[in-house]
């Protein structure tokens, strides 16, 4: 690695087989050099858990944690926030495609020490590449309530990332 801040992309999944291997490309191609590759199979029983331990056996830098049994969503994102322990945590789900300079535009805005979170926006693609829908980032996370206290701060979220 490159000496940069690493970042811990956990990918969870179940029954992801139709998309798994380009989700994983994607993370393969990007020109952020420093990260790592956690994969979390949440139970899947279909071709999923054969992709991932091929991926996991071929690149050092991809590892392989299972589930017995789905534990759903929320326990995926919990899983993959608590299995990061790298500079920074990126969690995703199994059909989650990035494009190539993703990491690195985001690591551009966490440069700036006031920065703790990025998010972007997405787009839905269908089976044959085409765009679907489009959520911009400034609409996927309003400006978050101060915990405790029920008022919202205020200050823009980070939305430069999209």
């Amino acid at each position: 690695m490159s000496g940069r801040p690493v970042v811990d992309i956990n990918l969870f999944f179940h029954n992801e087989a139709q998309h798994l291997e380009d989700v994983i490309r994607s993370i393969l191609d990007q020109t952020w050099d420093a990260w790592r590759l956690t994969l979390i199979d949440d139970g899947s029983s279909d071709e999923s858990r054969e992709i991932a331990e091929r991926w996991a056996g071929r690149d050092r830098r991809i590892g392989l944690k299972r589930f017995r049994a789905n534990q759903g969503i929320v326990s995926g994102f919990r899983a993959a926030f608590l299995l990061g322990d790298a500079d920074f945590v990126m969690p995703k789900s199994g059909d989650d495609l990035i494009a190539p300079t993703f990491i690195e535009e985001i690591m551009r805005v966490l440069e700036d020490p006031r920065v703790a979170m990025c998010h972007a926006g997405a787009v839905v693609i269908d089976s044959n590449g085409n765009v679907t829908a489009e959520v911009p980032a400034s609409t996927r996370l309003a400006t978050p309530t101060v915990h405790g206290q029920g008022q919202r701060p205020r200050r823009k979220p980070v939305t430069g990332c999209s």
